[in-house]
């Protein structure tokens, strides 16, 4: 039997608070061993990811859900979809750095003393653990449990409301007031990756480079680990946001971007009599946007980016893309009582584990 190629909504709180539990129950059995500072930062980073996964697993046998069908995952893309996919990663780290930084000023002005645990770099064998335990497995276990699990269980909720669940749960699953403004906005991104190409294999690139970028930054550059209020920080990253926008808004675009049939292309012909023959100078599609050959495509592609950053602040092509979106990912049902409760209750154990 294939199975189910979606999960059902109930799908994601069973999951969710199943692995919640189990990972609280072993992180309790874990306090109780003596260990390094740097072995438990790494088991809190390793066992809610394994966790992650084996509940999806289990749970997906038991369901006959077809996981290959319910999470697309597809290897077999063009080598420039990976490549827009790290820069886009670098984009987002570069133009989120700023406003970053704000936020945590704003939470130490509130009495918050925000901070993210990482363990200490002293040698090849941390590097590498790190780079597995804090990079690889949360971009694998975190992407299948609050993009792939929970847009296939709530798509019928519309487009708009998984990208602002993915993004308020996934925040809200940290536990940690440093991480919560970033990690909302990381996390609708990476659910509109998802949605967009439908192949979570880029949510996974990108969440990954996200996460070694701020892991190792610090240590290459010791600039990035010591920011704060103060003329250097800003000066450092201003341009940083400017440029790291443009990456971003280029990348994104590209990565999601349609491949039109070969029939809605046309092909610009160029006659050089010299030769008595016809040369392609450009490809035009039939909405009328045009690429050319080296400089032209270039200065082209700079200026498309510029508008579409424009359109961010154009309330009218705003509207107009979310409405799209939307056409894309419609709205069947509305949130029932169950799903709202599942998020209540996630919040109120996120503010518990702040007051904590």
């Amino acid at each position: 039997m294939q199975g189910y190629d979606y999960y059902k909504e109930q799908a994601f709180p069973i999951i969710y608070f199943i692995s919640l539990y189990a990972s609280m129950l072993f992180a309790l059995i874990v306090s109780k061993i003596e260990a390094s500072p740097n072995a438990k930062i790494y088991i809190s980073y390793l066992l809610p990811q394994i966790i992650y996964l084996t509940t999806v697993a289990v749970y997906s046998a038991y369901a006959k859900v077809n996981v290959r069908k319910a999470i697309p995952f597809d290897f077999k893309v063009k080598f420039s979809k990976y490549a827009w996919a790290v820069i886009l990663a670098v984009g987002l780290f570069c133009f989120a750095l700023l406003p970053n930084v704000l936020i945590m000023e704003l939470f130490k002005l509130l009495g918050f003393k925000p901070s993210v645990s990482v363990p200490t770099q002293k040698g090849g064998v941390d590097i590498v653990l790190s780079l597995i335990v804090i990079c690889v497995l949360p971009a694998l276990g975190e992407e299948i449990m609050f993009r792939g699990v929970l847009a296939s269980s709530f798509k019928e909720y519309g487009g708009v409301y998984v990208i602002i669940l993915s993004g308020l749960i996934f925040s809200f699953s940290h536990y940690n007031i440093a991480q919560t403004v970033y990690q909302f906005f990381l996390g609708t991104l990476l659910c509109y990756v998802f949605l967009k190409t439908n192949n979570l294999l880029f949510s996974v690139i990108v969440h990954f480079f996200n996460n070694a970028l701020a892991l190792f930054l610090p240590s290459v550059i010791p600039f990035f680990g010591k920011m704060n209020w103060s003329g250097q920080t800003f000066a450092v990253l201003i341009p940083m946001f400017i440029a790291g926008l443009f990456i971003f808004v280029l990348a994104i675009r590209k990565l999601t971007a349609t491949i039109l049939p070969s029939s809605d292309i046309i092909t610009v012909f160029e006659y050089h009599p010299e030769g008595d023959s016809f040369v392609a100078v450009a490809t035009e599609n039939k909405n009328g946007s045009r690429e050319n050959g080296g400089l032209k495509t270039i200065g082209y592609q700079i200026k498309q980016n510029f508008l579409a950053i424009a359109d961010i602040f154009n309330a009218r092509k705003t509207k107009e893309k979310i409405k799209a979106f939307k056409e894309l990912y419609p709205q069947r049902k509305k949130i029932n009582f169950f799903i709202k409760l599942t998020i209540a209750a996630i919040a109120v154990m996120w503010v518990i584990g702040v007051i904590l």
